[in-house]
């Protein structure tokens, strides 16, 4: 929340890995997967909507 609060809370931002490392605790293999995990979790529910968008329930 730190990086958050200093960032404006934007909708995005950028984070050095080594930043990241650091302050979590995580291994970089931990993190790669973490990463791993959010981008493919980001883009089934960007597949999800997509399809809702094509039958008209969205």
């Amino acid at each position: 929340m730190h990086l958050c609060n200093r960032a404006g809370w934007p909708e995005r931002f950028t984070v050095a890995s080594s930043t990241l490392l650091g302050l979590l605790g995580y291994s970089y293999s931990a993190l790669s997967r973490a990463r791993t995990e959010l981008a493919e979790a980001v883009a089934v529910e960007e597949a999800r909507i997509r399809q809702l968008a094509v039958t008209g329930l969205a």
